[in-house]
């Protein structure tokens, strides 16, 4: 009887050590997922300073109160969208692995307030949504519109700021 109980204590204490090794495992995995997830953003961010940069004059010309062309508007707008696009879908694939994407929301929203026309298209790029994409779902997609009222809150602080006189 002894011996069967020692085999019972020792079988319990394999499946408990096996569980502690399957959780560290798993914490192991998450913690690989989350760097190459955080690898990718910064290198698709790389990638579209690059094409802002190569847009820029469409922002100095815009933001010194000159009339944009079509062209230049429609290119504005693509650039928004995609750049919404980027930190929107990084959110939701970070969002499972615990990790928070506030810092880059807030950096856009800095993006967007000092840059007036790109705030603009960016609120044209939602019009858009709300005009052509909504109608087309039978339900609205929570997480976007949550995502565009963060932002949307965070150029209200910005603004409420920097309206202050000192």
């Amino acid at each position: 009887m002894k011996w069967r109980d020692a085999a019972e204590v020792v079988g319990i204490g394999a499946i408990v050590a096996s569980l502690i090794f399957v959780g560290l495992q798993l914490r192991q995995d998450q913690k690989i997922a989350g760097s190459q997830v955080f690898a990718e953003y910064v290198a698709t961010d790389i990638a579209y300073q690059s094409t802002i940069a190569e847009h820029s004059e469409i922002l100095v010309k815009g933001n010194s109160g000159a009339q944009l062309d079509e062209v230049e508007q429609h290119k504005l707008r693509i650039l928004m969208q995609g750049a919404e696009d980027r930190i929107f879908q990084h959110g939701r694939a970070v969002r499972p692995l615990g990790l928070l994407m506030g810092r880059s929301e807030r950096l856009f929203a800095s993006f967007l307030y000092r840059n007036p026309i790109a705030r603009t298209a960016w609120r044209q790029v939602g019009e858009d949504m709300q005009r052509y994409v909504d109608p087309l779902s039978a339900t609205r997609d929570r997480d976007y519109n949550a995502f565009r009222d963060r932002i949307q809150g965070y150029l209200d602080e910005l603004k409420e700021l920097y309206s202050r006189t000192p």
